[in-house]
């Protein structure tokens, strides 16, 4: 079971790189130190291309094709999987859920759900993959 659990994430890790080679570059989070490239899809309609730019799970997430900002308050489990060159599971792994109670209730009438995809490149030549759902507000933007 756990080795097809570990197939089925490679595969979908596999599908998102893919899916990602064909779209075009708005920002290269690579080159920063803790960046990580995200694909957001949101409740409210909209899906977004976005970066982070340091440690932790409450980093912002910038939209890279406009000045939004998604300000995360609560985060699902997620599965984190590293893949190598070849996109075989290196290993793999949850993290618990983690919510900002105070912020989710000063902003519960703003608040929209999104399923997330980060995707990092490693020094080890090695992907790192995360998939969960956040909770979040968004800045405006122009």
């Amino acid at each position: 079971m756990r080795r097809m659990m570990r197939g089925i994430a490679g595969a979908t890790a596999a599908a998102i790189l893919v899916l990602m080679a064909g779209t075009p570059a708005h920002a290269d989070p690579s080159h920063a130190k803790h960046g990580l490239g995200l694909q957001i899809g949101c409740d409210n309609g909209h899906a977004y291309a976005a970066v982070t730019n340091g440690k932790g799970r409450f980093v912002p997430a910038h939209d890279v094709s406009s000045h939004k900002v998604l300000v995360p308050v609560a985060f699902s489990k997620a599965l984190v999987t590293v893949l190598d060159s070849n996109l075989n599971v290196v290993d793999q792994w949850t993290t618990p859920a983690a919510a900002k109670k105070g912020e989710i209730r000063h902003h519960r009438k703003a608040l929209v759900t999104c399923d997330v995809v980060g995707f990092a490149q490693r020094a080890d030549g090695n992907t790192i993959t995360v998939q969960e759902s956040m909770a979040a507000y968004i800045t405006p933007g122009r």
